[in-house]
């Protein structure tokens, strides 16, 4: 449990240039929120964030966002041709209210030791930004708060609901219970054996801390045929890191009950050419229908599994050419639950 008496009095909120979300009636706050790494810690470190509001409405419902690894909030947020990659802009343009997290060890957030970002504290972490979104310590308080999660992000997103069941729903993206040879082989290869610190831009951090080896991104996340090449030169520019602690952690994900101990409802959609997860010798991506049937042993049956298959996809779902199918489906998704929300004085 997080300290119910933390005080998020130091979190400091700033007002950056809005650009395109002004025209699009969206409010914006940059965070930085003191947190810890774990119970009885001390808030030593910062998570940025970005929260996300309709200038004209108080929604009730905030998806807190978590990204991948090798990536920061910009996923969610792709600064190239928002209007079409933008999940932040679809959502929050759609009534709903987004924090968008640069995840411990990313980004804007603190970077601790390598061996300090693992799947245990990036759940903590987020467990307590949870909290603060339910009390109004980042501003207003949320009724409910809905975990997204993109392929280590859902890794995340599904530890952080089955340890602390502070969540009402889960939209997880891009990660299944079985690796295929070619995702293992990518990994290994491309990112496990990659020390970050080779590139200048990571210079000052541990070997501990991994990154895509240039010119990888591509084949090991895209379905390239399906893909806008300036996107994928931007995301090249902006990648990020992963510790290899979490790396570590994603088998013991697979294995561990976790997702059985999600108990509200839960999204999984993963791209029908997503080379990590999907194969002759993995799961069959070809219909909603197959990974559901491969998946569903490994969740309770209070999370009410749906799956959704974006046609024409690689691992990231939010930066093909067609991203606005998948937007669409989650925005159905996410509405089709709130009608079953208790009202405001029942909710948590």
């Amino acid at each position: 449990m997080v300290n119910d008496s933390a005080d998020y009095s130091g979190v400091h909120m700033a007002t950056p240039d809005l650009g395109h979300k002004q025209e699009l009636g969206i409010e914006m706050r940059e965070l930085h929120i003191p947190v810890s790494l774990a119970p009885g810690e001390p808030t030593e470190h910062e998570v940025y964030a970005e929260l996300c509001v309709p200038a004209d409405g108080a929604p009730t419902v905030v998806q807190v966002l978590l990204h991948g690894a090798i990536y920061n909030g910009t996923y969610w947020d792709f600064p190239y041709q928002p209007e079409r990659y933008s999940y932040v802009d679809h959502m929050v343009s759609r009534g709903y209210a987004t924090l968008n997290v640069d995840r411990i060890g990313n980004g804007r957030s603190t970077r601790p030791h390598s061996t300090r970002v693992d799947l245990d504290s990036n759940a903590f972490v987020i467990h307590q930004l949870v909290t603060a979104l339910r009390d109004g310590s980042l501003g207003r308080p949320f009724e409910r708060v809905v975990l997204a999660g993109h392929s280590y992000g859902t890794l995340v997103a599904s530890r952080a609901a089955a340890v602390h069941g502070d969540v009402d729903a889960l939209i997880l993206t891009s990660a299944l219970h079985t690796t295929s040879p070619a995702g293992a082989a990518a990994m290994g290869g491309n990112i496990a054996a990659y020390a970050a610190s080779q590139e200048p831009k990571f210079a000052h951090l541990d070997d501990g801390y991994k990154t895509s080896k240039p010119g990888t991104r591509a084949e090991m996340l895209y379905l390239a045929e399906n893909a806008d090449p300036a996107v994928i030169a931007l995301d090249e520019e902006l990648k990020e890191t992963v510790s290899f602690s979490e790396m570590a952690h994603l088998e013991r994900w697979q294995t561990d009950d976790t997702t059985r101990g999600v108990a509200v409802p839960t999204l999984v959609a993963v791209g029908d050419h997503d080379i990590v997860w999907c194969g002759p010798d993995a799961v069959d991506c070809s219909t909603a229908e197959s990974v559901r049937a491969a998946e569903a042993k490994y969740y309770a049956p209070e999370a009410q599994l749906e799956v959704f298959v974006l046609r024409d996809s690689g691992h990231d779902l939010n930066l093909q050419l067609n991203s606005d199918v998948w937007f669409a489906a989650a925005t159905d998704w996410l509405a089709a639950r709130a009608r079953t929300w208790a009202p405001a004085s029942e909710a948590h």
